[in-house]
């Protein structure tokens, strides 16, 4: 699954479909990704808890505000958490 970024994702932020799709297609995603500020999609959903992430540098500072259990990489391109496991059914 990718989640694309853009303006318009501060937006959808609040949708709780939004959320709960999000966490659905995580259970039967073989691999979840973020582009640029798509990941605060996945924060909203509670999917980056723990897991170290980057944005746009622009936003690094709001997404670390917003999302404070999650470790933001703001000087990063690109990260790697780790192997992605699918939590329980």
């Amino acid at each position: 699954m990718i989640i694309p970024g853009g303006l318009g994702i501060f937006e959808v932020l609040e949708d709780s479909t939004l959320s709960e799709w999000l966490v659905k297609q995580r259970r039967i995603s073989r691999r979840i990704a973020a582009i640029c500020n798509g990941v605060f999609a996945f924060g909203s959903a509670g999917m980056i808890d723990h897991k170290t992430v980057t944005t746009h540098w622009m936003d690094a500072a709001r997404l670390a505000a917003m999302f404070p259990k999650a470790k933001v990489e703001p000087d990063q391109i690109y990260v790697k958490d780790g192997v992605f496991t699918r939590p329980p059914a």
